[in-house]
């Protein structure tokens, strides 16, 4: 009898290992990593508010091959900043909205524009759009779309629009690092493709 109860409750001991060890398993997440513009301070001086609005009608990042490379996946975004090509500097986790607050606050500080509180009304809102931001792996290549629209807003009316978009593919090699790579560079693709100069003369600020 003894010898059937240090059984079960080795057997026990055994499946608790196991569970938390699964557990306290680290939870994927995306690495993007934004590299800046040649530098420039067109726009200094201006000031703006911005408001960063997730549109998606699906909220899902990836798509059903991604997920499962990513297992576990919650939304969460390694987000690094380089001043050229190359590894960046890691600036935290974040979700979505706050990747892209993150990225156009380098983006706009790098033209010389002051960010404002959102609360601040005298100064125009940049305000920007979130349409897809979408990862996928179908057979042995991972595909990435993401749009968005940048509105530049004063009073209320919108004075001027940009829409920007873009695809990207890469074939997968070892594990998530092309991944990485593909969203990496589109990411820094599209944001670095709104021409904030022609957005304000277009807005005549």
């Amino acid at each position: 009898m003894k010898s059937i109860n240090q059984a079960v409750f080795g057997a026990m001991g055994f499946f608790c290992m196991v569970a938390l060890a699964f557990s306290c398993a680290p939870v994927p997440y995306l690495n993007v990593n934004y590299t800046l513009p040649v530098e420039e301070s067109p726009l200094k001086g201006k000031d703006i508010r911005l408001v960063i609005e997730d549109s998606r009608r699906d909220k899902m990042i990836l798509g059903p091959g991604a997920r499962k490379e990513f297992p576990g996946f919650l939304g969460d975004i390694s987000f690094s900043v380089a001043r050229e090509p190359g590894a960046g500097f890691r600036i935290g986790v974040f979700k979505l909205s706050s990747v892209y607050r993150q990225a156009f606050e380098q983006r706009l500080k790098r033209s010389g524009i002051v960010v404002v509180p959102e609360k601040g009304k005298e100064a125009p809102e940049l305000r920007i759009v979130i349409q897809t931001f979408f990862l996928d792996l179908v057979g042995r290549k991972w595909k990435c779309r993401v749009a968005y629209e940048a509105r530049l807003i004063k009073d209320g009316h919108v004075l001027a629009k940009q829409m920007i978009s873009g695809e990207a593919e890469r074939v997968k090699l070892v594990g998530r690092r092309e991944a990485d790579k593909v969203i990496g560079e589109l990411f820094t693709d599209t944001v670095n493709q709104l021409n904030l100069t022609q957005l304000f003369r277009q807005a005549n600020l």
